[in-house]
């Protein structure tokens, strides 16, 4: 089994975050032994499992519409369903490509910059597509409005993966911004609510999946300020390293956020 390091014996380029201090795989320069990394402790092991467990169960919904779809060719494929897909579609690439990062991110310095990047472009695919789904099932009836709100969305989702891209991008220095860059993207998709509230108040409001999404940022802002502050474990110095840490409860708060948020999806859509 490869060893398992302190923060002092990492090579220079793992060395992101001094505050977790116990527990690092060491480089493993081989695909076998990241995947073997799946399979004992250390201190990206919850993180690992945290989305990838749930990726596990949105492949697994994937595959059984696609075989109902193959078995009976009569099923509904209404706009409301194939919104849905797709918002699990992008459910199951964030936590899939989440996944991959932290599995891979101790294989080299090369390959950890290139998942890392497959990491933003999950968050990029989610954010965008809660931002998609809430304009259409807000304005459905309004489809210019609608398609107005989608194609900011779009442009605004692809410039951030352009910026995100670039090296600046990476790195313990740059979370901050980055969270804020991806905060940004989440509060255009409130833009729509606020429209529909100031046109036609509270009851305009019931055709967005507005409670959902509610309880879905205030996921998203709970995980994001332990994020960003690396609490507990700039508290508590060594007491966090593999149970407990920032960003695993970041990993949590974003896996109850998207599932609150297709469960408002189905509901508001009459499929619950």
């Amino acid at each position: 089994m490869p060893r398992i390091l302190s923060f002092d014996e990492l090579p220079a380029w793992m060395k992101k975050d001094p505050r977790i201090r116990r527990g690092y795989r060491e480089e493993l320069r081989n695909v076998w032994n990241c995947f073997l990394s799946l399979f004992y402790i250390h201190n990206e092991f919850v993180n690992i499992w945290s989305h990838l467990l749930p990726a596990l169960v949105y492949g697994t919904i994937l595959a059984k519409e696609a075989r109902f779809a193959l078995v009976d060719s009569n099923s509904d494929t209404g706009p409301e369903k194939k919104l849905i897909r797709f918002y699990v579609v992008t459910s199951f690439a964030l936590m899939s490509l989440s996944s991959i990062y932290h599995i891979f991110g101790a294989h080299s310095e090369r390959v950890a910059r290139h998942v890392l990047k497959l990491d933003y472009l999950g968050i990029i695919l989610n954010v965008s597509a809660t931002c998609i789904t809430s304009s259409w099932f807000g304005f459905r009836h309004h489809a210019h409005v609608a398609n107005m709100y989608m194609s900011l969305t779009l442009g605004l989702s692809i410039a951030i993966v352009f910026l995100l891209l670039k090296p600046s991008a990476d790195g313990p220095k740059a979370a901050k911004w980055r969270a804020l860059i991806i905060a940004g993207l989440m509060a255009t998709g409130y833009t729509p609510l606020m429209h529909a509230y100031l046109a036609g108040g509270i009851e305009r409001l019931q055709h967005f999946p507005w409670q959902a999404a509610v309880k879905m940022l205030s996921a998203d802002l709970v995980g994001v300020l332990f994020y960003i502050t690396r609490f507990p474990e700039s508290r508590f110095p060594e007491t966090f390293d593999i149970w407990g840490a920032s960003h695993q409860i970041f990993h949590i708060t974003v896996v109850v956020g998207r599932v609150v948020y297709l469960r408002g999806l189905k509901e508001l859509a009459g499929l619950a």
